[in-house]
């Protein structure tokens, strides 16, 4: 059960409204019980910073943090935290709670790290930090050390999922399932480029494919390249199609196709400072390699000589096969509806490029984007006014200059928002 908190709902200027529920859990079932904020005397003192941030290493956004400081003076709040006895053995710190409402909406939530309770006896303080809840996705094993499979969506082999080629990505079943862990009606937003074609008479690759099937269980438990967890499995699917992903809070999450400017989800940044630099990691030389033995694979992009002079030196293990292969990874259970064709090609019009290999086309991406170069590489640094309509899967364009935007930073207290946007250019 929870003991819950309402807390009243406070002005951040003439325009945004905010609002905190605090959600205690007891170990023992029961009803929820509620209380009032105001009339329990205590307040919110600090509605503090909340923030995302992009991590190019791990192909995921890192989960949101909000850091809040409550006024306590009556002691109220700091009992189920520091209190050990009676009622108060029961309180599970970890499962506790947060919710945080912008405009109305709800804007964040998460769980509090236990480890960051910390309560001023002087001050009558209380202060913690919250995490969103993406650590039932990195949890979620999906199999043994003993190789056996752990089937939590429940997939059978040889099942088939269509999708509308020309509309959805691929795998937004398993996508979508994956963030299911989190919350079973979670709204998911994919953004995807890529066209798969076949062949025709020429043959060219040059005719779109316009409903795919596939098989689901292949994609999350081909044995020989099984990721542990549902999070490793998200990671691959991300870095296999160029894209990020990630929570915004439990009821909304993304996957969206990386330096390629949606122009139909964005935000009109109100600028009051601006930094510049060159940032993320680079690389000269890129390898990707797929399978093993008599099926790999690989691409090279750049100059061999040049990994680890001064510069980064990637090899990955992308899991990918080519579209030719039949049996082996993702395209082997690939195909059209009517009629039956083997999807042969690859297009990407947002960067030009057409491939009849996954793996070429993952590897143009990378060297197209990654490949050291300023205008590559150029990350700036937004102060903007205001904290509504902002979020980590938003583009926006300042000065005629699109941007994805890979970090965001509300300061609540001070209405303001630090983004950082990579130019694409």
């Amino acid at each position: 059960m929870d003991h819950i908190y309402t807390f009243p709902i406070d002005n951040l200027d003439s325009s945004t409204t905010i609002q905190l529920i605090l959600k205690i859990q007891f170990a023992p079932s029961g009803s929820d019980v509620n209380f009032t904020a105001s009339t329990e005397n205590v307040w919110v003192n600090a509605y503090g910073r909340l923030k995302w941030e992009y991590n190019f290493d791990d192909q995921f956004v890192t989960p949101g943090t909000l850091s809040l400081q409550i006024a306590d003076p009556d002691e109220k709040l700091s009992v189920y935290f520091f209190d050990r006895s009676g009622t108060y053995t029961n309180v599970e710190i970890h499962n506790s709670r947060v919710e945080l409402n912008l405009g109305g909406s709800l804007e964040f939530s998460g769980t509090i790290i236990a480890d960051t309770v910390d309560f001023d006896q002087g001050t009558k303080l209380l202060s913690f930090s919250v995490a969103s809840v993406s650590e039932v996705i990195n949890n979620q094993v999906l199999i043994l050390d003993d190789n056996t499979a752990v089937n939590p969506f429940s997939y059978t082999n040889n099942s088939s999922v269509g999708t509308n080629a020309g509309t959805d990505p691929l795998f937004t079943e398993v996508i979508k399932n994956i963030f299911e862990l989190v919350n079973s009606s979670i709204a998911l937003r994919f953004y995807h480029t890529w066209q798969f074609k076949t062949v025709n008479s020429d043959p060219s690759y040059n005719v779109p494919l316009t409903a795919l099937h596939y098989n689901p269980f292949e994609i999350a438990f081909w044995t020989a390249r099984t990721p542990k967890t549902a999070g490793d499995l998200l990671r691959r699917l991300a870095f296999d199609f160029h894209c990020y992903s990630g929570l915004i809070n439990r009821d909304n999450a993304f996957f969206k196709q990386l330096f390629v400017y949606e122009s139909g989800y964005t935000f009109t940044p109100d600028v009051l400072d601006i930094k510049r630099r060159i940032a993320y990691p680079h690389y000269e030389f890129i390898r990707i390699e797929t399978g093993d033995g008599s099926d790999e694979e690989q691409a090279e992009r750049g100059v061999e000589a040049n990994a680890g002079v001064g510069s980064k030196f990637v090899k990955a293990d992308s899991n990918l096969y080519t579209f030719t292969e039949v049996g082996f990874g993702y395209f082997s259970t690939l195909w059209e509806d009517t009629p039956p064709d083997e999807v042969l090609g690859i297009d990407d019009p947002e960067n030009g490029f057409n491939r009849d290999k996954h793996i070429d086309l993952l590897a143009d991406n990378i060297n197209n984007w990654r490949k050291f170069h300023r205008l590559n590489h150029l990350v700036t640094e937004y102060k903007l006014n205001g904290v509504s309509g902002i979020d980590i899967n938003r583009d926006f364009t300042y000065n005629s200059i699109e941007h994805n935007t890979l970090f965001v930073e509300k300061n609540f207290d001070e209405v303001t928002t630090i983004v950082h946007g990579i130019e694409l250019r």
